[in-house]
């Protein structure tokens, strides 16, 4: 025989080294049968030793070999995990579809696979939504309920509402350089006036003022922008008097001679008025 070819032991007819399996333990490098014999050798040893079994888990019938207990990989990881875990405790009825379904003590809130924890009412997460579905549709808040609830709101909040000499002083301790945001004082004058805690409630308090409607149109419930009667940039000392504030839309805003670059623009005008 050459290097280039081989005879199969089973169908003892000669090959070439292409039509044998790689084997590198081999000296020659390649298997003893052929591909085809190999394939028809493995076929007929599955063929043979599969036997009709019952599966030990789910009790169904199945083709096996002879040591084969179980149908499917999941029925054969069910039955480990069912053989590690704690015993049940005992069934309860679900509140919901009235099945009845295993409950354990020692699970205290989570639970395991089917297996509910002590307080569980349902035996699934779906009949927990249905039930609470049913519950909000039929249930009726009256005004005491929501009483209680304001109530408890405000307990919860009362140690975390601040008041505004607290906000104040806050907004004083983290000004300028103290702040975690200073980049070296790049912001500008009004920027820093307009986003001052100070300016916030004078804002706040001219639209409580005026219950929240435009003062020129009368439309309310829409994008209001507290207005400076005197001209912001004209009139510094006035910027946080709450008479020279009003609530204006924002398109009555825009008509106003205050409104954008219409105050720089007097405000050059009577510089060059001075000056001339």
């Amino acid at each position: 025989m050459t290097k280039d070819y081989k005879r199969c032991f089973a169908c003892g007819v000669v090959k070439t080294l292409i039509e044998f399996h790689i084997a590198r333990k081999r000296a020659d490098g390649v298997s003893v049968y052929c591909k085809e014999c190999t394939s028809k050798k493995s076929s007929k040893k599955y063929t043979e030793e599969k036997i009709q079994k019952n599966c030990t888990y789910c009790k169904s019938i199945f083709l096996g070999s002879k040591n084969g207990t179980f149908c499917s990989q999941k029925c054969k990881k069910q039955s480990f995990r069912e053989k590690r875990l704690k015993p049940i405790t005992g069934y309860r009825k679900c509140l919901q579809c009235e099945i009845k379904f295993p409950y354990r003590e020692t699970l205290k809130v989570r639970n395991y696979g089917n297996i509910r924890s002590v307080n569980s009412k349902f035996c699934s997460k779906e009949c927990s939504n249905k039930a609470t579905i049913i519950r909000n549709k039929t249930q009726q808040i009256t005004d005491k309920m929501r009483c209680a609830s304001h109530e408890v709101a405000k307990k919860y909040l009362a140690n975390r509402i601040q008041t505004k000499e607290e906000r104040l002083q806050r907004s004083i301790n983290l000004r300028g350089e103290k702040s975690h945001f200073w980049n070296g004082g790049i912001s500008s004058e009004n920027k820093i006036f307009r986003e001052r805690i100070e300016y916030r409630i004078w804002r706040k308090t001219i639209f409580e003022r005026d219950d929240w409607t435009c003062q020129l149109c009368g439309i309310r419930g829409i994008k209001l922008h507290a207005d400076h009667i005197k001209a912001f940039s004209l009139y510094p000392e006035l910027r946080l008097e709450v008479s020279n504030g009003r609530t204006l839309c924002v398109e009555c805003h825009k008509k106003t001679d205050t409104y954008g670059w219409k105050s720089n623009i007097k405000l050059l005008a009577l510089i060059k008025r001075s000056n001339g």
